[in-house]
């Protein structure tokens, strides 16, 4: 019996033969029953066993790096009235750094999502700051237009990448329908 054949598969909507990921045939020569894989998951990269099941993990490290956004609004702006901008501005800067680089070499799942929500916090932080700093650097008169100009910048930034991102996939959507109607 070869390997693949102890592994159920389908054929997709595009014609493909797709092997399934998470389940094994539990004695082919008897019926068709499935079993989550007893012996393990091949993938390129650790990803911490995400898989089969588990991919919610990583939903949830980018809502809790959400929710540590919102905690850092809160902390580190009512931190820089006290202590002053400039001391939270660089220490969030800093930390972050830091925090960063342990979330590269994170041994599991679960310190990765603290780290997620210790990062979210920091990054509003240096966000928050950094825009009260640039803006209390002109009179209270003027300080419409600097304001304005940093969140034109922002907002203009993120959705022309997004706009980017777009229009390439449109592309490859118009590029796949004009090739499957001349065929």
């Amino acid at each position: 019996m070869e390997h693949k054949q102890t592994i159920p598969w389908r054929i997709t909507e595009e014609g493909n033969l797709e092997y399934d990921k998470c389940s094994m045939y539990l004695n082919l020569s008897v019926d068709n029953t499935t079993v989550p894989c007893q012996y393990g998951y091949w993938y390129d990269r650790n990803l911490w066993d995400l898989v089969c099941g588990y991919e919610w993990l990583i939903e949830l490290s980018m809502t809790i790096s959400g929710v540590g956004s919102v905690v850092g609004a809160m902390v580190f702006n009512t931190l820089a009235d006290r202590v002053g901008r400039k001391k939270v501005f660089l220490g969030c800067l800093w930390s972050n750094i830091i925090t960063a680089m342990a979330m590269a070499f994170s041994p599991n799942i679960t310190f990765y999502i603290i780290l997620a929500a210790i990062d979210g916090m920091q990054q509003q932080g240096m966000v928050a700051t950094s825009y009260i700093l640039a803006v209390e650097l002109f009179a209270t008169e003027e300080r419409t237009f600097p304001g304005n100009a940093i969140e034109f910048f922002w907002d203009n930034t993120r959705i022309d990448t997004v706009a980017c991102f777009e229009r390439e996939k449109a592309g490859s959507r118009n590029n796949y329908e004009k090739s499957g109607e001349e065929k």
